[in-house]
């Protein structure tokens, strides 16, 4: 019986068209990830790595996105000088004139005072 059994397969065989050669019966070298797919332990590795140039990718992402937004407050702060010095520069400006018409302003009372007591004399 068993010979049966054996001769039933050699017929299944025949009536069962040859298949074309694949990754997985050619002899061809085997991917690693076709291997991860057989061997399961393989399946975490890929992952470590592919986890690792994520990483990598997001870790530089953020590194350029960190260096632009430092960039950015940079100029921000720039310009807040800028409008400080102006502000300063204007309000300079404004004491300047302030004390230039204070100064006028005394000289011609002294100048009247002069004429007055000239005048009196």
């Amino acid at each position: 019986m068993p010979h049966e059994e054996i001769h039933l397969s050699d017929d299944d065989e025949e009536s069962t068209p040859k298949a074309t050669p694949t990754k997985a019966n050619s002899t061809a070298p085997i991917s690693p990830r076709t291997r991860a797919a057989k061997q399961p332990h393989w399946v975490g590795q890929l992952n470590k790595s592919a986890e690792k140039r994520r990483r990598k990718l997001s870790a530089g992402d953020h590194a350029i996105a960190s260096a632009i937004t430092d960039f950015s407050n940079g100029i921000i702060e720039i310009e807040k000088m800028k409008l400080r010095v102006t502000e300063k520069i204007i309000e300079s400006g404004k004491q300047g004139r302030e004390m230039v018409l204070q100064g006028q302003l005394q000289k011609t009372t002294l100048f009247a005072e002069v004429l007055k007591a000239k005048g009196q004399s």
